[in-house]
C-alpha cells in the first residue's frame, strides 16, 4: 500500500532583526501517512488545574508525520510529546502544529496529550486534534 500525503501549507513573517518585517515564501510540508486520527476531546467545566487529557493517535503505532492540536478553551493547555518528554504551551483559542516530513531515522512522535493549567469555568471546553502517522519507507 502507498503513502498518502498530508500537505500543510503555510507562509510566515516575523519582525527582521534590524527593523522592518521579514517573510518566508509560501512552503508545503508534505507528511506521508497511512493511518490517521482525528476527534474532539471534552473537557468538562469545573475541571481542576493539571488534569491531563490524552490525545488519541488510534491505531498510529510507529509516530506521527503531522500533529495538529487546536486549543479551543480560554485558557493556555500545556501540550506533551511522548509522555512529557516535550512540553509546550498552547495558548487559548490558539494551535499548535508540528510536521515532520518523515519520521523514518528520527525521535518520532509516538504520544501526545493536553493538560489544564488553571480551573476550567463551569461551561465545558474542547480541543480538537489531527493525527497522521505510520508512513513506509519509500
Amino acid at each position: 500500500m502507498a503513502n498518502k500525503l498530508a500537505a500543510l501549507k503555510f507562509t510566515l513573517t516575523y519582525p527582521a532583526p534590524g527593523g522592518g518585517t521579514n517573510s518566508v515564501p509560501s512552503t508545503t510540508v508534505s507528511c506521508p501517512f497511512l493511518s490517521q486520527s482525528e476527534g474532539t476531546i471534552d473537557i468538562p467545566g469545573l475541571s481542576a488545574p493539571a488534569v491531563e487529557f490524552p490525545i488519541s493517535f488510534g491505531s498510529i503505532g510507529d509516530g506521527a508525520t503531522l500533529l495538529l492540536v487546536f486549543n479551543k478553551t480560554p485558557q493556555p493547555l500545556t501540550l506533551k510529546l511522548n509522555g512529557g518528554d516535550v512540553e509546550n504551551t498552547i495558548p487559548a483559542a490558539d494551535c499548535a502544529v508540528i510536521a515532520c516530513g518523515n519520521t523514518l531515522g528520527g525521535t518520532p512522535v509516538t504520544s501526545a496529550s493536553v493538560t489544564t493549567t488553571d480551573t476550567v469555568g463551569a461551561d465545558a471546553v474542547s480541543v480538537d486534534y489531527l493525527v497522521f502517522g505510520d508512513p513506509i519507507a519509500p
